[in-house]
């Protein structure tokens, strides 16, 4: 192959490896940082967390690019300190920028 062809194509290449490890970090690094809010908000209420998922629901959150929610959404069960259990959702990040934000809104079930 010439030269000039290959240079090119591995230039291409090296970039779209940089740009899909750095896609990669930054959905690593928005759920780490809603791990930290969450746990950060559990010790400030006096809360265990026991249990947490995903509730994003599909086609939204922090690793789509087009989604109108760009917030963490965690199924979340919590042990109180006098020993009782509750659950709920917990929002982490705002609407608009996310995790970039330290917002918290949870909704207890009934």
């Amino acid at each position: 192959m010439n030269r000039n062809v290959v240079t090119p194509i591995l230039i291409i290449v090296i970039l779209f490896i940089l740009v899909g490890f750095f896609g990669w970090w930054m959905y690593k690094w928005q759920y780490n940082k809603a791990d930290t809010i969450l746990d950060e908000w559990a010790k400030r209420n006096n809360l265990t967390v026991i249990k947490k998922e995903s509730a994003n629901p599909s086609g939204t959150g922090p690793g789509v690019r087009y989604a109108g929610n760009t917030q963490v959404v965690y199924r979340i069960e919590v042990r109180d300190s006098e020993n009782r259990l509750r659950s709920g959702i917990a929002k982490i990040g705002s609407e608009k920028t996310g995790t970039l934000s330290d917002e918290i809104e949870v909704v207890w079930d009934e």
